[in-house]
């Protein structure tokens, strides 16, 4: 555990304020596991009262909380748990007052004032005015969920973290990898959320006060990408910007849901939610028969389960269970592209791509005799294979809470579930099938104990463990992905394949690296309130231990790149060989040493401590002032296994990582020196975070309310960032080497590794003969980070406008420092800056070869011929701390709560968020992600964040549709009862890039990209066409940038196009349901039937992703210098992408290929017996 410099000055700190946060107190406001009833006790003359006694009655337990007001005339009820109470206010010569209908929320503070009337104790006094429904006590912003709403609202896979979607400022990524996809597995299962402009890797998911991220620390789900246990949330809450100090490890949003407990009364619920694809429509993608008519995938789903709770003791203790399965089979639509006939035949495959291409490659729509696809045309090189392939996906979920009243003072609950699930999704050619598994467990308990009406602590430890599994090709449905004659190496499957701007085929079975992640957090929190004066004091601190035991299998089938379908077709290289048009259409390979696994138990710690004054400065004024402390240990493994390069530069040749320890060979030989200050320097010492914010009631009614706040939030250097895969899974604990230019008709000739390189720990010099595979691959993190953090901001105003209607209106802020970068190789030749920008060489200048005269930059002599960075090794994934980003928001919401049978909320948010870098793992955490950016100079990076949304829409609603009273028995039952619900989303649509294809740079590295040129002519405003889903991009409006000279030399420039320029497609969905309630009073009088129909995506709307498959727009080693495609009748490329036109394949057209962001109509049917 390395503190470094300071580690005895902050750990002394660190236990005098944990010492302080035993003893000391505050008031609960936001507060994640219970709710907060406060307010001020009057007489009629607006005089406070002191030691007024406030009961407060849980209706559902009967457990009572009762406190005196101060001298102040101030009470307090912090961690009540959420729920419908009713208040009792007595106080001697007063007569008492009574306010019921209260209802509580989970992290809600709520202020409640009561006058009392002169007269006899013995008097009870009705109060019928209604809460208020602004937040009058602070800053934070922030949106409630109760448990009508979560149960009746259709949601699209029941999965409660959804309800998020519903808040002002959050929007759920659309553009995420599948679940089979290696780069999902690295990111994560469940559903990413940018909250505020911030990455979805910067929230805190919590289930009754416990973080349950997931090891990418993204939001929680199941392979699925889904959170079973809907029937079993009590209360949702998002808080969405400046939050309490209490709330730590997150600088983006927190979203809190609490589990149901049991109450006096026992209740439950049997269930069976059914789907078929006989009630779908079909998917704009989906095949069609011989008659042009749609067929629609398979679709079974049967979702079923039953809750249960009650009193095991009355108004003592009490217990609450539910179960949920889930069985499945999912027809998934594909349309993955391959070589059209007609090039085929103009273009025959080489005698080594051609086995290949026939085994694997469904070129007619048929393999081993057997129709696996349909045809359907694309362009004059790429057709599209489409067909329907089962996914096969199975859940079971399981949930346990028991609460105990051990006294008065003290409460007592407990809480635990385990989730399982897995799936078997077909590859892009239903190939093979690929298997994926995730568990999660979970396990809290926590005590509250009141010392007197002003003093309460709250003290809670949790579990919470991940597994994920996969992905894994389980099944060979085409026999050839376990032909070992199509290895790479001996007795391994066949390699895969990526072609620029075309195909990708995820290879044999061996080629998909399986892996497992077994992720366990150990919590605990301490929370400790006090009302002391006008002063609401809390103190309170945290400790979190985190490990992820890690087992990464190699990938021995190795991968190889092509630049275009003709390069892949003649298995061209950096050589001049016929067919091949040149250096330009590279061929790189990269892969892993068979035999060998990489273990890896990264260890991190978390301590948190924090102090909050809700100071009521007057009667109308609150101030929120606080601090907190964070310090973190840097990731580390117990048996030292994370490296890390001193320096991404190697200038003597024989560069040495640095490892937990020191590591030596059979030969006695260092082959990585021990680590000095860690695997870096810890940045965590002076994460001191203050927060600050008021909350102001103008008129002094509790209908009104101006909100503001400023606070800072730590970037904190979590496992998954800084301490995971890419400083374990490397050099040289695994040999994972990679070639950037290979020659000409290299393809599957990788051959063997000398005996030399057969053991765990390897000679980083060691290369694949006869040299195909050259140097391992290494990681690199930055060795001396600064403290990485953001800073958020707001001010809104909250009014009541009805008694039952809220409005809301509010701008928030916030700007990142120094977060994390990552790039996924940063081993490029670097270009020199001139005043003509960036230029990378085109001519040899070592032989003399130059450009010739009229040449495009594919014919460039000097491509590539420059030195990369570090020539010792191969791939250099690395992490800086260098992203800068900036968000500014405009939030706005309109809530009207249950009344006359109807409810709804709508949330609009109208946003910018911009960032030099988007992703904080590595891999791509969305599809339109670029991996390696211009890492060299930020300036080039800075662009809308991957996950900007510029606007997003969201209603809600629920309407009980009014009984008609005068009908009774069998026509009152059909016409009674019936309710409907809906939700309605929109968005204007996620970012993307226009790139070009191929190493059009000669950056030599495994992951090299480039931008063409924007033009400004007319019509170029807008680069896309908004409906047009065959030229989706406007193709005129770009140029492939044509070589410049200077300093007598041709260099190649970098494209003007930058990141993310252009918005995909927007989306829009409406989710209804039809529900009927029928109840049964001849079982009991809170029997009832519920039978429901949801229809989701109701009007069968296309949501189309951008188009990340044809993003490579142009392929530069077939056309002229500053290449220009002429808009015409067919679209801007007029030969449809051949070899003639420059456009590669179906450019810039939204394709089956990227699939659409939401499913076609679905319908769901239920039924639910409640007791």
């Amino acid at each position: 555990m390395a503190f470094g410099p300071l580690s005895r000055s902050a750990f002394r700190l660190v236990v005098a304020l944990l010492v302080i946060g035993s003893f000391a107190a505050a008031r609960l406001h936001g507060q994640a596991v219970g709710a907060t009833l406060s307010g001020t006790i009057t007489d009629s003359s607006g005089g406070v009262i002191a030691n007024a006694e406030v009961a407060i009655l849980n209706t559902a337990t009967g457990e009572t909380r009762a406190v005196n007001t101060n001298a102040e005339g101030i009470y307090s009820a912090p961690n009540l748990i959420p729920g419908n109470y009713s208040v009792t206010v007595s106080a001697t010569g007063f007569s008492k007052a009574v306010q019921s209908g209260i209802t509580l929320t989970v992290g809600g503070s709520q202020t409640l004032n009561v006058t009392l009337k002169v007269g006899e104790s013995t008097q009870t006094v009705q109060v019928a005015a209604e809460a208020p429904t602004v937040n009058l006590t602070n800053a934070e912003i922030g949106s409630i969920t109760d448990e009508t709403t979560i149960k009746e609202l259709p949601l699209n896979g029941r999965s409660w973290s959804d309800l998020a979607n519903l808040q002002p400022g959050v929007y759920q990524l659309h553009t995420q990898p599948d679940v089979q996809s290696r780069d999902r597995f690295t990111r994560g299962y469940g559903l990413q959320e940018s909250i505020s402009g911030a990455r979805p890797q910067q929230n805190n998911y919590r289930v009754d006060g416990i973080s349950i991220n997931d090891p990418a620390n993204g939001g929680p789900g199941n392979v699925l990408g889904t959170n079973a246990g809907v029937d079993a949330i009590a209360e949702f809450s998002v808080l969405t910007t400046n939050y309490s100090t209490e709330y730590g490890r997150a600088s983006g949003g927190i979203i809190n849901a609490t589990t149901k407990s049991g109450t006096n009364q026992f209740h439950g619920a049997v269930y069976e939610f059914l789907r078929n694809s006989w009630f779908d429509a079909p998917n704009y993608w989906d095949a069609k028969d011989a008659n042009g008519n749609y067929i629609v995938p398979e679709f079974r789903r049967n979702e079923f389960g039953v809750d249960a709770g009650g009193p095991i003791i009355k108004n003592k203790t009490f217990i609450f269970g539910d179960y949920e399965g889930l069985r499945q089979t999912k027809g998934l639509s594909y349309g993955s592209p391959i070589p059209s006939a007609t090039y085929l035949a103009a273009n025959p495959a080489s005698p080594l791509i051609q086995p290949y291409l026939s085994a694997f490659f469904p070129l007619d729509g048929m393999l081993n005799g057997k129709q696996v696809c349909q045809i359907q045309p694309g362009s004059v090189t790429t057709n599209f294979c489409v067909f329907g392939a089962n996914q096969v996906s199975n859940e079971d979920y399981y949930i346990i809470r028991g609460d105990h009243k051990i006294s008065d003072a003290d409460t007592l609950s407990a809480t635990f579930y385990r989730d399982k699930a897995n799936t078997n999704t077909p590859d892009e050619y239903n190939n093979k099938i690929v298997e994926t598994a995730t568990s999660s467990t979970f396990a809290t308990i926590a005590e509250t104990h009141s010392f007197g009406s002003n003093l309460v602590n709250s003290a809670r430890f949790g579990f919470h463990r991940d597994f994920q599994g996969g992905p894994a090709g389980a099944i060979a449905v085409n026999p050839a992905t376990s032909d070992t004659t199509f290895g790479a190496f001996p007795g391994f499957d066949a390699p895969q394949v990526f072609i620029g701007g075309n195909a990708v085929f995820t290879g044999g079975l061996t080629s998909d690296n399986p892996q497992r992640n077994n992720w366990n957090t150990f919590q605990f929190y301490n929370d400790a309130f006090l009302t002391k004066g006008k002063h609401a004091l809390k103190f309170g601190f945290s400790v979190e231990r985190d490990q992820l035991n890690v087992l990464r299998s190699p990938r021995p089938g190795a991968i190889f790149q092509f630049t275009n379908m003709a390069a892949f077709l003649n298995d061209c290289g950096g050589t001049v060989t016929p067919g091949c048009s040149g250096v330009a259409a590279t061929q790189k390979v990269s892969t892993d040493l068979p035999g060998l696994t990489a273990p890896s138990e990264p260890r991190q710690s978390m301590f948190g401590v924090y102090v909050e004054d809700d100071w009521k400065f007057r009667p109308n004024l609150t101030l929120n002032l606080g601090l907190r402390y964070e310090p973190t240990t840097v990731p580390t493994d117990p048996l030292g296994r994370n490296a890390t390069l001193p320096t991404i530069y190697d200038t003597t040749g024989n560069q040495l990582p640095m490892c937990g320890k020191q590591f030596t060979n059979a030969a006695g030989s260092v082959i990585c020196n021990a680590q000095t200050n860690g695997l870096f320097r810890n940045n965590n010492l002076h994460n001191f975070d203050p927060r600050v914010g008021f909350a102001w009631d103008p008129q002094n009614n509790g209908k009104m309310s101006i909100r503001g706040g400023f606070g800072f939030y730590d970037q904190l250097p979590l496992i998954a960032f800084t301490g995971s895969t890419a400083n374990s899974q490397t050099y040289p604990f695994l040999l994972a080497g990679s070639s950037g230019n290979l020659a000409s008709g290299s393809f599957g000739e990788i051959g063997t590794y000398p005996a030399s390189c057969a053991g765990p720990l390897l000679p980083m010099a060691c290369q694949v003969s006869p040299g195909t595979v050259k140097g391992s691959r290494a990681a690199f993190i930055d060795q001396d980070p600064k403290r990485a953090y953001v800073m958020q901001w707001n001010l809104d105003i909250q009014r009541q406008l009805l008694p039952n209607l809220t409005a809301m209106i509010g701008y928030v802020g916030s700007h990142g420092v120094r977060g994390t970068t990552q790039v996924d190789d940063v081993n490029i030749v670097l270009p020199i800056y001139t005043p003509l920008g960036y230029l990378w060489p085109c001519d040899n200048i070592a032989t003399g070869t130059v450009l010739p005269p009229g040449g495009n930059i594919s014919q460039c002599p000097g491509l590539g011929s420059g030195t990369i960075l570090n020539q010792t090794v191969g791939r250099l994934p690395s992490t800086f701390f260098r992203n800068s980003s900036v968000y500014h928001g405009l939030e706005v919401q309109l809530n009207k709560r249950m009344s006359h049978g109807f409810q709804v909320t709508g949330s609009f948010t109208w946003q910018k968020s911009i960032d030099t870098a988007s992703g904080a793992v590595i891999s791509d955490s969305v599809i339109t992600a670029i991996s390696s950016l211009n890492w060299f100079d930020p300036r080039l990076t800075r662009g809308v964040s991957d996950f900007n949304d510029p606007k997003v829409l969201s209603i809600n609603g629920v309407w009980n549709i009014p009984t008609v009273k005068t009908l009774h028995g069998f026509t009152g039952g059909i016409v009674n009862g019936w309710q409907v619900n809906g939700i309605f989303q929109a968005s204007a649509g996620q970012p993307f890039s226009a790139i070009l294809a191929g190493d059009v740079l000669g950056l030599n590295n495994t992951d090299s990209f480039a931008y063409p040129n924007r033009l400004t002519g007319p019509g170029c405003d807008s680069l896309t066409n908004p409906g047009n889903i065959a030229n989706y991009v406007k193709l005129q409006c770009f140029q492939i940038p044509a070589p410049v000279v200077y300093q007598g030399h041709n260099y190649i420039p970098l494209g003007n196009a930058g990141r993310n320029i252009m918005t995909g497609p927007g989306l829009a969905t409406f989710d209804l349901s039809f529900e009927k309630n029928t109840p049964v009073a001849r079982v009991s009088e809170t029997f009832n039937i519920k039978l429901r129909v949801d229809v989701f995506n109701l009007f069968n709307r296309a949501n189309f992703n951008p188009p990340v498959q044809n993003e490579f727009l142009f392929d530069p080693t077939t056309v002229t210098p500053g290449f220009m495609p002429a808009p015409g009748p067919s679209g801007p490329c007029p030969s449809a992408g051949d070899s003639t036109s420059g456009c590669v394949g179906s450019a810039g057209a939204l394709s089956s290929a990227d699939r659409t962001a939401t499913e076609s109509r679905q319908m769901q049917l239920s039924i639910k017996f409640i007791w």
